[in-house]
């Protein structure tokens, strides 16, 4: 990590992880129709000195400790000569908590030191104090039956599910506090520029509570094998998802104990393979599919623990807005940061007693009745050659088109006062003191892809592939996660304005691995792949001003053209203007082994290899910040891999 106004925090970072797995597994033929199994993986893997992200101070750290465990036990039935039936049961339970390590130690997010945000990096301790217990229990049976000679030879496949859900969330994150600074400068008490400009904390106390889903799901299919050129493919499903979410004081349900069911999820598909030539070396291959998505637990959080009445929520100081003061400056006014960066305890405790249900005074987040599930319609063509050299290729058009995907309007969207980052946010509703946030289907996502692949089978010692794709991913949202409307003005969503390219937008892939059998070295084996794919795209923005005055600074997005960070580390970008409009640098990547298997005696072999990664010793960069008031604005500060290395491997395998 490299922090240029701060160089006290450069460092090179390490994570440590520890990893336990176990596995058992049990067969028994019970006679010769029914045959049963049973399998239990249990794993534990804490990992410690998380610093994961490229603007973190090692205080900063986190420390994540998990335990997970699966089991599942299936009969498999034989009925007749040409049916099947197979049942099974399965428990999935994920116990994970995140914390900076020190909380681990005194078990009381309270007690820890605030986390201090500044302009271009986090400093002293995490405010994540995250527990998560998701306990998954499902029950499936799944009917295949093979049909020969009816116009052809039918593989049928009929199929029921059934899976509840459950997560325990608990959270004392934020309690410690976060104080916001304008700048990177060192706290010094006789130097107003040096004081924070806001604080949140969570308050009156930690956020416990218990969430359940239940999901049926059917499905029938046929691959008909028309003839030996001619295959079809053709199938539906049904998505049924209940996830009862309290609605209390929730002003669009008339019953709080309501909730939005979505019931019209029937989901086609379809597909072709039409071989060209009666030699099969020539196929073509199509197919179309409706795919319905679950609704993650994690978008209804909120929901169930933030209403309007709450026992646990975060708050913010000032509560309309920055203290204009340091910027400026002058001292800040607001009590809870005239002392600097030390949370004013007593003061805290006479607002928020602990123990008590209080009116939410930070974000409040509402349902919709006509929450949909989100859809994708995907589109699949494609052909493939082969020819008697043990050459293939190929070519395959992918389009992804999702639809209905959750986002957030704001029910409550303030107004600030002046296109000044520090002006004042005046708000409709004063019965709510911050965002009134409500999910929505208001997103979409269109994907398409283009990949060329050529690929030698291993003969003669040598076997090679090598892929191209050429691919767009756009949209008004970023990843299909719930994203807030950034755009939004008053009522007014903007949407057009949110379009853009998804942060996994790639245009350029190229991939080509191989490997050789080197002749006349007594069994040198020399392997290796090259990767290189397009930069990151990333959004130029100017978090100086708030100019349609929306209270957000996403949307603030500079004029195209040439940007360049300061200094000698700085890049030069092109910007085309609005959201991910610039791209970070390229990656790209040769990696090489090189290494004998020597036999020992049957069945047994020593095996010695040499690893050179980043073959080039070429330095591949993170997304730098693309917010032209920070100091670190198009100034990369980590890299992706370390640089040139060589690591030596000894195996012995029997």
């Amino acid at each position: 990590m490299n922090i240029p106004v701060r160089p006290e925090f450069n460092r090179t970072d390490f994570i440590e992880t520890r990893v336990w797995n176990h596995l058992v597994r049990v067969d028994h033929q019970l006679n010769a129709a029914h045959a049963w199994s049973g399998r239990l993986l249990w794993e534990r893997s804490p990992q410690f000195n998380q610093i994961l992200q490229t603007n973190w101070t090692p205080p900063r750290g986190e420390q994540e400790n998990d335990t997970d465990w699966t089991f599942v036990g299936s009969l498999n039935s034989v009925v007749g000569n040409t049916r099947l039936n197979t049942l099974r049961l399965s428990v999935v339970q994920e116990d994970v908590f995140f914390g900076n390590p020190q909380y681990f130690a005194a078990g009381n997010q309270v007690s820890l030191l605030p986390m201090l945000d500044y302009l271009s990096f986090e400093d002293q301790q995490s405010t994540r104090a995250t527990a998560r217990k998701d306990t998954a229990y499902g029950l499936d049976d799944t009917f295949s039956w093979f049909v020969p000679n009816r116009g052809g030879d039918h593989d049928i496949k009929l199929g029921v599910q059934y899976l509840y859900s459950e997560v325990r969330r608990f959270t004392a994150s934020n309690e410690n506090g976060t104080f916001v600074f304008s700048h990177d400068l060192p706290f010094d008490a006789a130097d107003p520029r040096t004081y924070p400009e806001r604080l949140s904390v969570r308050v009156p106390g930690s956020q416990d509570f218990l969430a359940r889903a239940h999901f049926l799901s059917g499905f029938a299919q046929d691959k008909w094998k028309i003839n030996n050129r001619l295959s079809l493919s053709l199938g539906v499903r049904y998505d049924l998802e209940v996830m009862p979410v309290p609605e209390r004081d929730n002003p669009r349900f008339d019953d709080p104990n309501d909730y939005p069911v979505d019931r019209n999820n029937v989901a086609p598909r379809a597909g072709f393979t039409v071989a060209v030539d009666e030699a099969q070396r020539s196929v073509v291959r199509g197919g179309f599919g409706l795919f319905f998505q679950k609704t993650p637990f994690t978008f209804t959080d909120s929901i169930i623990s933030n209403g309007v009445f709450a026992d646990s929520f975060t708050v913010l100081f000032p509560a309309t807005g920055v203290d204009p003061g340091p910027s400026r400056g002058a001292f800040p006014t607001d009590p809870f940061l005239t002392g600097g960066p030390a949370v004013n305890r007593a003061l805290l405790d006479q607002l928020y007693p602990g123990g008590t249900l209080a009116r939410n005074a930070g974000d409040v987040f509402f349902d919709s009745p006509g929450r949909k599930l989100p859809y994708a319609r995907q589109h699949r063509s494609a052909t493939s050659a082969r020819s008697a050299a043990a050459y293939r290729r190929a070519w395959i058009y992918i389009r992804s088109e999702q639809r209905d995907l959750h986002m957030r309007r704001n029910l409550n969207a303030p107004v600030r006062a002046t296109t000044s980052r520090t002006g004042r946010l005046v708000r409709p509703d004063a019965d709510f003191t911050q965002n009134v946030w409500e999910i929505g289907n208001y997103g979409y996502i269109d994907y398409d892809a283009l990949q060329l692949e050529l690929r030698k089978r291993h003969s003669s010692g040598f076997s090679l592939r090598a892929s191209y794709t050429y691919s767009k991913g756009r949209g008004n949202n970023e990843q299909a996660n719930n994203e807030i409307v950034f755009t939004q003005v008053e009522d007014d969503l903007n949407l057009a304005n949110n379009v853009g390219p998804t942060s996994i937008d790639r245009p350029h892939l190229l991939s080509v691995n191989g490997a050789w059998q080197v002749p006349g070295t007594g069994g040198l084996q020399v392997s290796g792949v090259a990767q290189y794919r397009s930069g990151a795209p990333i959004t130029l923005t100017n978090s100086n001003f708030d100019l349609n005055r929306n209270g957000r600074f996403e949307d603030e997005y500079l004029d195209p053209g040439t940007y360049s960070g300061a200094g000698p580390n700085g890049i030069t970008v092109e910007n085309a203007g609005g959201r991910r409009g610039a791209r970070a640098p390229d990656y790209a990547m040769v990696n090489l082994r090189a290494g004998y298997a020597l036999p020992v005696r049957d069945g047994h072999q020593l095996q010695v290899f040499l690893d050179f990664f980043n073959v080039t010793n070429r330095t591949n960069l993170n997304a730098p910040s693309g917010d032209l008031r920070s100091s670190t604005f198009l100034i990369p500060t980590s890299i992706v891999e370390a640089p040139r290395t060589l690591q030596l491997n000894v195996r012995y395998a029997f």
